[in-house]
């Protein structure tokens, strides 16, 4: 019975109290009851006892169970990353986890109570009402998609899933897992804008679309679409969306604007308080603008040619979304840009070839496959003196050329067709009858595929080249002619310069020899003017026998060749001035010598040059108490100038074209010794060597001689 009874012990204390006292009253008052009842009784008692106690750690575990239990049912059903709410028959929220609270914007102690309507687009009621009636008939899950409104008024797109359930008192209730789908929407708008503005969609107007679409898309108050320009530290606007209407285009800098940060970042976004951290953006401050997102556009190549920014007043509340859009829209407004850009510079090209072709001074002209002319150039038609082009349009190529001239006409056309080059010289006169020669170029125009669509024709009017190789060839006629007659002079030259040597030489020796013996024998004889009229025979025949020297030496550099090497100028002056000053003990003579460069030439010669010049400045300066000469060089651009200048006598400037003569003095002997033959020596030489020589000069003020050669 005991065992019994424990069976059935109920586990609230109270139940186990009254059961206890109507079992100590079946046994009668214990004053009655005997030792061995009284024993059984408190040995029942102490395993009520101890059962208690047991069911005290039972119900304690159990309760932790529950604990745990509430817990995951916490964490499962509150915590869900989707919203669950329990809707009464009539629509009612009746529960709700902290999700679905949040996604709708409202305390979950506010939300309960509240028709699910209210949180649902006006627009879309119609959709949850069909919903919640099928499920209802059907009893079956239903589905829907519909927009959904927080309580700020912020909408968004949710995917509601239903079934149906009863509560504890068997009423009828509707279970509803909401889920955030905007992303999805988002994205899935964005596919079908680009599906529906294809790349037939193109340009201006397709830049304008998107600015539009993104705006919309993303609720943002500004959105733009850029391309860079210059160094990328500038960017050109193709669309402005604001607030609703598109706004000029502009050029601005993209430096201290959100605008720089995302070309540096390819993609990056702002959710708040950007107009703080870009204070310098005058745009960002007068819309207070709060949130930024932007994308930079690459070409095929991966270099950086554009930009979109979306510029919002609001945060942006997910900006992952955000930056997905952009990312979307990207490539193919970065592939549109990239077009656009191609599709300028085509322009450009066509218009900047069109200038040159209206431009050009040539005729050209364009013939289809067949030859037939299809288009001549402004200046072609004035060329040919025509007026009216239509006569003219399908008329062939050919026709144009005399017949001796055709088949040449008709060979570089085929050329062209089969993708070569033609061309060929020809005779052709105007409209006008005026003769013309022609230099005439033919080549094939090919299409993007490389196929050959038509033919150029460049055509260039060589009437007074022609000419002016006829001219050519008459000179060079001529030419042939006068190096015949100078050959000719050059030999009678070598054959007089052999009998100046020769048969000049032979009787001035006998003329010096006898004068000198004659002189001897009369070494006795008292008169003094017989002894100078001896001497100055003897003089005459030395002077005679140094013009012969001069003028073989004068008349040999011309045919001479040229022992060209490199020769430093520094080096030849130091040595003549070197010569020079052993001859000038007893004057007076300041010397003023810069560094004279290296050039490439004949030493001798050069010499030659050097010491004429500075025996020269030496000789006319003989005059004064101190003679000055100054020797300097400047460094030009392919050439050396030489200056050699004094304080000597000078000379008047309207003589200075007879200095270079031969022959040609502009002192007397007793003036000044010499055979007036070295400056026309010096002259030679520096021709000779590619350069020029020329002096200037004042009576009484000195000269100065210049000449030039050429840089190694």
């Amino acid at each position: 019975m005991v065992e019994a009874n424990r069976r059935e012990m109920p586990a609230d204390r109270s139940d186990l109290r009254r059961r206890a006292e109507e079992l100590l009253k079946q046994h009668g008052e214990v004053d009655k009851m005997s030792h061995a009842s009284l024993k059984s009784i408190l040995h029942e008692l102490q395993v009520h006892q101890i059962e208690l106690q047991m069911q005290n750690d039972e119900l304690r575990s159990t309760q932790q169970e529950l604990e745990t239990a509430r817990e995951k049912y916490f964490a499962l059903y509150d915590l869900a990353p989707v919203g669950y709410v329990t809707l009464s028959g009539n629509g009612i929220i009746l529960e709700s986890n902290l999700t679905a609270a949040a996604l709708l914007g409202v305390n979950r102690a506010n939300i309960i109570g509240q028709p699910l309507t209210r949180f649902i687009y006006s627009e879309d009621q119609d959709i949850y009402y069909l919903h919640r009636k099928k499920l209802f008939e059907t009893g079956g899950a239903k589905s829907c998609e519909l927009r959904m409104l927080k309580t700020d008024g912020a909408p968004f797109w949710a995917y509601l899933e239903a079934t149906t359930a009863q509560d504890d008192g068997d009423a009828p209730v509707c279970r509803v897992v909401l889920n955030d789908i905007s992303e999805r929407k988002q994205a899935e708008a964005t596919h079908l804008f680009l599906s529906q503005y294809s790349w037939a969609t193109s340009g201006d107007r397709f830049f304008k679309a998107l600015a539009q679409h993104l705006a919309a898309n993303l609720r943002m108050d500004f959105v733009c679409i850029d391309r860079l320009v210059g160094d990328g530290l500038r960017a050109r606007t193709l669309a402005v969306y604001f607030d609703g209407k598109f706004e000029d285009n502009i050029e601005y800098a993209l430096k201290d604007t959100p605008c720089g940060a995302v070309v540096d970042k390819k993609i990056c976004c702002f959710p708040q308080k950007v107009r703080h951290l870009f204070p310098n953006d005058a745009v960002l401050q007068e819309m207070v603008a709060e949130s930024y997102a932007g994308v930079t556009l690459l070409s095929s190549d991966g270099k950086p040619i554009g930009l979109i920014a979306v510029i919002g007043r609001a945060p942006l509340t997910s900006p992952q979304r955000a930056e997905q859009v952009l990312k979307l829209v990207a490539d193919r407004a970065a592939g549109e840009l990239e077009r656009k850009g191609i599709e300028e510079s085509l322009r450009q090209s066509e218009a900047f070839n069109k200038s040159i072709i209206d431009s050009s001074s040539d005729c050209i002209k364009v013939l289809d496959l067949q030859g037939r002319l299809q288009y001549m150039s402004p200046n072609g038609r004035k060329i040919l003196g025509i007026v009216d082009m239509q006569p003219f349009v399908g008329m062939h190529y050919a026709d144009f050329w005399k017949d001796s001239v055709k088949d040449d006409v008709c060979q570089a056309i085929e050329r062209a067709k089969a993708g070569g080059h033609g061309n060929f010289t020809g005779y052709c006169s105007t409209l006008d009858g005026t003769p013309k020669w022609w230099d005439v170029s033919i080549t094939p125009i090919l299409n993007t595929q490389q196929d050959v669509q038509s033919i150029l024709v460049i055509s260039r009017d060589i009437t007074d080249r022609k000419w002016a190789e006829e001219q050519i060839k008459r000179l060079n006629d001529d030419l042939l002619e006068r190096n015949d007659k100078l050959e000719f002079a050059n030999k009678e030259l070598e054959a007089f310069s052999y009998s100046v040597s020769h048969d000049l030489r032979a009787p001035l020796r006998h003329m010096a020899g006898f004068a000198k013996m004659l002189q001897k024998k009369l070494v006795d004889d008292p008169d003094k003017k017989t002894h100078q009229y001896m001497a100055s025979i003897i003089a005459a025949s030395k002077k005679m026998e140094r013009l012969i020297d001069d003028l073989l030496s004068f008349s040999q550099i011309g045919s001479a060749e040229l022992q060209r090497r490199k020769v430093s100028l520094n080096s030849l002056l130091n040595e003549v001035v070197s010569e020079i000053k052993d001859e000038l003990q007893e004057r007076q003579v300041r010397w003023e010598i810069d560094e004279l460069p290296d050039v490439l030439g004949d030493r001798s010669l050069l010499r030659l040059v050097i010491v004429n010049l500075v025996s020269n400045a030496v000789k006319f300066t003989s005059s004064r108490p101190q003679a000055e000469i100054k020797i300097g060089c400047n460094d030009e651009d392919d050439k050396f100038t030489c200056s050699i200048s004094d304080n000597g006598v000078g000379f008047d400037m309207k003589y200075a074209e007879r200095l270079f003569g031969v022959f040609q003095r502009l002192h007397t002997e007793e003036e000044f010794e010499g055979t007036g033959i070295g400056l026309a020596t010096v002259q030679r030489i520096i021709s000779r060597h590619g350069g020029r020589i020329w002096a200037e000069g004042s009576v009484g003020q000195g000269a100065t001689f210049y000449f030039t050669l050429p840089k190694i």
